[in-house]
C-alpha cells in the first residue's frame, strides 16, 4: 500500500516566521523517499504550520491535505491523482489569514461532504483584526547585526479619533531588539506619538517581509462543494482563549456530530499576559452547522491548564476515552457517559 507522510519543517529557531519548506515522504516497503517536487509542488505554505489534516474535502474519493498555520489562510491542497495542488485562492476564504492552531472534520450539516472546525487565537485579546484593519508583522534584520528583527503592529485609535496602525511593542522592548531606535525615540513621549511610518521609514523598508492576520475567531468552515467554503464564528464561549485541541464525536447520541475543544496559552509576552480563560468547550451540533456551548457544570468536562492537544480512544464496543494533554501538567482523561464526562 502506498503511504504518504507529511512533514512540517516550516520553522527555524531564532528566525521566526521563516523556515525550511515542509515536505512529503513516500513509504515504499519501509523505505521513505522525499517526493515533494513530484507530488506536492503546490506545498507552498508561507507561515509556521501548527496542524495538518489528511481529508477528502472535495468528495472525489482522493485524500487531500489541509494545513493550518500562523499568518496564512487555511490552506487546501487538492489531490489531483498523485499530486497535491494548492487551490486556496479559489476557496472563497483565502483572505481569512489567522493564527490557526488546530483542525477537525465532520459532516456537521449532513449534506454529504466534510466540513471543518478550526481553532484560532480567539477574541479575548487586545488585538482586534479585520481585512480592513489587519495585524501586521514586519520582518527584517533592521539593524544589520545578523539576527532577524520583528515589528508587530495593530490598529488602535489615534489622537484624531481615527483608527491607525501602531507598533505593539513598548519602547524599551523595541530598543532591546533594535538598539538604534534609542537614538530615534529618546523620550517615551516621542515614542507614544510615533506613527508606523516614524518607526519604519521608507529607508528601512527595502527587503522587508510583511505578514498579516485578518481573522482571530475560532471558526466553522462550511463546505459548499466544488472546493468552496464559507466561514462562521463558533459560539462566544469558544473565543475566550486560543484553541489548540479539537476532536469531533457525537456526544449526546442524537446523530449530529459535536465538537470538544481545549486551549489556553501560557507563552505570550509579559505585556499581554497569559491567555488562560479557557476551561474546555463542549459544542453540541444541531445537524445544520450550528453549535451550542454546554457549560462544564452540566458536562463535567473541565480542562483549565495550558492545554495543547485532545485525542479519543475507543475501547469495547461503545466506550470512548478522551485524553487532554497540558504543558507542565498531568494528562487528563475523561470517559463519555450518557452525554456527560467522568474525569
Amino acid at each position: 500500500m502506498l503511504c504518504i507522510l507529511f512533514i512540517d519543517k516550516s520553522l527555524v529557531p531564532g528566525h521566526y516566521p521563516f523556515g525550511e519548506k515542509s515536505y512529503l515522504l513516500q513509504n515504499d516497503k519501509g523505505k521513505f523517499t522525499e517526493v515533494t517536487a513530484t507530488k506536492a509542488n503546490g506545498l507552498t505554505t508561507t507561515g509556521p504550520v501548527k496542524d495538518a489534516l489528511w481529508s477528502d474535502f472535495n468528495n472525489d474519493g482522493l485524500v487531500d491535505l489541509i494545513v493550518a498555520g500562523e499568518w496564512i489562510p487555511l490552506t487546501f491542497l487538492e489531490n489531483t491523482g498523485g499530486e497535491l495542488t494548492d487551490i486556496t485562492k479559489d476557496t472563497g476564504i483565502q483572505s481569512a489569514k489567522g493564527w490557526w492552531n488546530s483542525i477537525s472534520s465532520g459532516d456537521f450539516d449532513h449534506d454529504g461532504d466534510l466540513d471543518y472546525v478550526v481553532g484560532n487565537l480567539g477574541l479575548n485579546t487586545q488585538y482586534k483584526v479585520s481585512a480592513e484593519q489587519p495585524m501586521q508583522l514586519f520582518v527584517k534584520d533592521f539593524d544589520e547585526n545578523g539576527s532577524t528583527d520583528h515589528i508587530l503592529t495593530y490598529y488602535t485609535m489615534n489622537d484624531d479619533g481615527k483608527m491607525a496602525p501602531f507598533v505593539a511593542h513598548p519602547r524599551d522592548q523595541l530598543i532591546s531588539q533594535i538598539p538604534g531606535m534609542k537614538g530615534v525615540f529618546g523620550r517615551y513621549s516621542r515614542y507614544a506619538q510615533a506613527s508606523l511610518e516614524d518607526v519604519i521609514p521608507p529607508s528601512l523598508q527595502k527587503g522587508m517581509i510583511r505578514k498579516e492576520a485578518t481573522e482571530f475567531n475560532s471558526s466553522y468552515f462550511e463546505n459548499l462543494g466544488n472546493g468552496r467554503f464559507r466561514i462562521k464564528a463558533l459560539p462566544i464561549e469558544a473565543q475566550f482563549a486560543p484553541i489548540y485541541g479539537i476532536v469531533t464525536l457525537d456526544i449526546n447520541q442524537d446523530g449530529h456530530p459535536d465538537v470538544l475543544t481545549v486551549g489556553n496559552s501560557y507563552a505570550p509576552e509579559v505585556q499581554n499576559g497569559r491567555y488562560d480563560a479557557g476551561v474546555g468547550n463542549v459544542l453540541l451540533g444541531d445537524g445544520a452547522g450550528n453549535f451550542k456551548n454546554i457549560p462544564p457544570a452540566a458536562t463535567h468536562f473541565f480542562v483549565d491548564g495550558d492545554a495543547k492537544a485532545l485525542a479519543t480512544i475507543r475501547y469495547g464496543q461503545h466506550d470512548i476515552l478522551i485524553l487532554a494533554a497540558c504543558n507542565q501538567g498531568k494528562l487528563k482523561a475523561f470517559q463519555l457517559t450518557d452525554s456527560s464526562f467522568v474525569p
